[in-house]
């Protein structure tokens, strides 16, 4: 098959025409992903779950690219209960403590090839996952961990396991080998200051052949004098040419059409982490450099040259959360607020199963399908299909919806037009006045709004926005700052830029944020603006705890357990709801006091740090709770707060089963469960007599097939097509135990 298209009738003809069976077709991994085996250890099996496809990493690129290691040397290890969910601490005992430790500290055989601990990431820590490897090629692990960088500095096995796991961020490697980028040579040669490596790559004739780095730039500092200490405005924040982000963009499979767009991207560079705001060099009266590291950004020394992107800066959706409508409601927000932006919510929902064109410019603003098959739902709208004729579309947009109503019954996730989640960044000219930020974002539809200046595709807000970084658990985390036009920096798009004035940063102030990949949500929607600000609560890192200069596998996986048995995070996070809805006030004394644990824990995995919570903050099992919380069997109380308010009314449209009944023939047999999802299966009887109904001859003869030979045996070929389809699909909904199509199309489980 030659050529590419969207449309389902050239499809069937490219597949009829191919003569070969749909699952012959090569299934091609793309170059940023790795089918990689996984193993669940639970308290009684070792499993082999299979292959599963991820996006690959420094180190597995490099040892099976460059080294020649198999695929296979690498394994992905879960530890879980036999259903496979995580462990908490209390299935921890020390028997079960005892055989993890065994079981990776020793290595797993499977056939030939015995797999030995080698590192994690932070997010594997609580994800409670970790990597092994089979050595191969004369390698060993302890060779493996000395080619990633110097982690001679790290003295602890919470600081020494963050930075190696560094290494094994899923990233993109942009490598331009061979390729012309404005000039450069490519991307395999940057010259470094003070990485520790050779290679430093002269000007010939005035002309830089290769992108030079500057890892020492100054970062932007200040003096708080309320604590005493120099407090870092650019922590984790550099600079990178806008030239040479374009050609970057390039090479990055997820980034837009018009690379404008993108005015940051999060990295991995050696040892250096953040993010790269692309800036007019000449504007900054600065050494002529390619890309700017600061030393907030450089953790430890790495010998990798090829820079690595994580993400891209866009504008996320903004939806509330049951913390953010408490913190609210301290601020003296009203209830009505809420339960009007819901309404909108879930009015926008319904709609969005009966009209297409409101469907086709909704759903970019919702989370759920992956970005594939959303471009793949909104070109069939585009085409003229309608959700209440095409069972698949509709199939979809139904598990959309339920996705989005389970959400807002279990965490008050409500939509909000005028906000966004932005990646932040720093103003480098030091233009924008202190408590105020330079904020132009992508308008979803083509509505101009009253705080805007506008320029068709773009809007800069003007005038007040409440900014704060989820989760957010002390109503000092939500400030309310002034967004400004400063005409300088409209170059730069769908990020949040902060002013560099003022004692303390203003990420600091909400979470104890940085600038090295923290996104923040801001809304300039007037209803939801504080009456009041309220302090910034301090969040000066705890003590450290015993340093130790000779770090083992038996102290990293210490640790690792460790994290497994101490966090409670998510324990605190529900307290701290209890505490406000019986207290009525998510400012009461409980509830700073959790904040300030929220902070503890969120720090463990550097740290090492548990955060320990106090008898007097836990509730007993007597205690009644707020009826949202949905406690079976326990006392409960009903909560007339704004959240038990929004719970009762989504409750309410969830019983109400709203459902669009397609009329047309193209269900083909299928059938409908009590909530109105359309399930996969059909009868064979009507499935037969339905394709007969819809099977179009016009279509047939405009694609170049005549007669009735060719119609029987295109009704033939696409039954057997549809039988394949159906049985591929029955596999994965009997492993998975999902109950239709758009549930496995769409990714949203509406069992969880």
């Amino acid at each position: 098959m030659t050529g590419k298209t969207r449309y389902p009738a050239q499809m069937f003809r490219a597949f009829y025409d191919a003569d070969v069976e749909v699952d012959e077709l090569p299934r091609q991994i793309p170059e940023y992903c790795v089918s990689l085996p996984r193993i669940l250890i639970t308290p009684l099996r070792v499993n082999v779950t299979g292959f599963e496809l991820e996006m690959s990493n420094r180190i597995v690129r490099k040892f099976t690219e460059q080294v020649g290691f198999s695929k296979e040397a690498f394994v992905r290890v879960s530890i879980g209960d036999e259903n496979g969910d995580r462990l908490f601490s209390d299935d921890l005992s020390e028997q079960v403590e005892a055989r993890i430790k065994s079981l990776v500290l020793n290595g797993i055989t499977l056939g030939k090839k015995k797999y030995i601990f080698l590192a994690y990431s932070s997010s594997q820590l609580k994800e409670q996952s970790l990597w092994m490897v089979c050595p191969e090629r004369r390698w060993s692990v302890s060779e493996m961990r000395k080619s990633m960088g110097d982690f001679s500095m790290c003295l602890t096995p919470s600081k020494y396991a963050a930075r190696i796991g560094q290494c094994f961020s899923t990233t993109i490697d942009t490598t331009f080998s061979g390729m012309k980028c404005n000039g450069y040579d490519g991307l395999m040669n940057w010259t470094k200051d003070k990485l520790g490596f050779s290679g430093r790559s002269e000007p010939e004739n005035g002309v830089s052949k290769s992108p030079r780095v500057k890892d020492n730039f100054r970062d932007i500092t200040s003096y708080n004098t309320a604590t005493g200490t120099i407090m870092v405005h650019s922590d984790g924040v550099g600079i990178i040419s806008i030239h040479l982000l374009k050609d970057l963009l390039l090479q990055i499979p997820f980034g837009p059409r018009d690379k404008t767009d993108v005015s940051a991207i999060q990295i991995r560079y050696g040892g250096a982490k953040g993010v790269l705001v692309a800036w007019d060099v000449s504007q900054l009266n600065i050494p002529q450099y390619d890309v700017y590291l600061r030393p907030s950004m450089v953790k430890f020394k790495a010998p990798y040259d090829n820079l690595e992107v994580i993400t891209i800066a866009k504008r996320i959706p903004y939806f509330l959360n049951r913390n953010v409508i408490f913190l609210g409601q301290h601020h003296k927000t009203s209830d009505e607020t809420f339960l009007e932006l819901q309404e909108i919510h879930i009015g926008s929902l319904n709609k969005m199963l009966t009209d297409a064109s409101f469907a086709a410019t909704f759903l970019p603003q919702l989370s759920g399908p992956d970005n594939g098959l959303m471009t793949t739902l909104r070109h069939m709208l585009h085409t003229g299909l309608k959700p209440d004729i095409d069972p698949f579309l509709y199939s979809c947009l139904h598990c959309t919806r339920a996705h989005h109503l389970m959400n807002l019954r279990k965490k008050a996730r409500i939509h909000v037009a005028n906000g966004a989640v932005l990646i932040g960044g720093i103003d480098e000219l030091g233009i924008i006045p202190e408590n105020c930020v330079f904020l132009q974002i992508q308008r979803p539809d083509c509505r101009k709004t009253a705080c805007s200046q506008d320029d068709g595709k773009y809007m800069v807000v003007i005038g007040q926005v409440m900014v704060t970084k989820h989760p957010v658990v002390h109503p000092g985390d939500m400030r309310m700052l002034q967004a400004v036009d400063v005409p300088e920096l409209r170059g730069h798009k769908n990020i949040i830029l902060f002013s560099q004035k003022g004692e303390r940063p203003e990420a600091d102030k909400m979470s104890g944020s940085d600038l090295d990949g923290d996104q923040f949500a801001v809304t300039w929607d007037r209803r939801l603006f504080l009456d009041r600000p309220s302090d910034p609560m301090d969040y000066s890192p705890p003590s450290k705890i015993a340093e130790d200069e000779r770090i083992t596998d038996a102290s990293l996986l210490q640790h690792f357990i460790n994290h497994a048995r101490n966090d409670n995070l998510g324990r605190i996070a529900m307290l701290w709801m209890d505490h406000a809805s019986i207290e009525r006030d998510a400012g009461c004394s409980a509830c700073l006091n959790l904040a300030k644990l929220a902070s503890i824990a969120v720090d463990f995995p550097k740290s090492g740090i548990p955060a320990t919570i106090p008898k007097e903050l836990i509730l007993k099992r007597t205690v009644p709770r707020a009826h949202w919380r949905e406690r079976k069997g326990l006392p409960v109380f009903h909560c007339d707060s704004a959240v038990g308010k929004l719970y009762d009314r989504v409750v309410g449209e969830m019983k109400s089963h709203h459902n669009v009944q397609p009329t047309c023939v193209a269900m083909a047999g299928r059938y409908r469960d009590k909530n109105g999802q359309i399930l996969y299966l059909g009868d064979a009887h009507q499935i037969s007599i339905s394709k007969d109904k819809i099977y179009n001859p016009i279509l047939a003869r405009r694609l170049g097939w005549v007669g009735d030979r060719h119609d029987a045996m295109l009704l033939n070929f696409a039954d057997y097509q549809r039988w394949l389809y159906e049985n591929q699909l029955l596999e994965l909904m009997n492993q998975y135990k999902i109950k239709s199509e758009g549930e496995v199309t769409t990714g949203c489980i509406l069992k969880y």
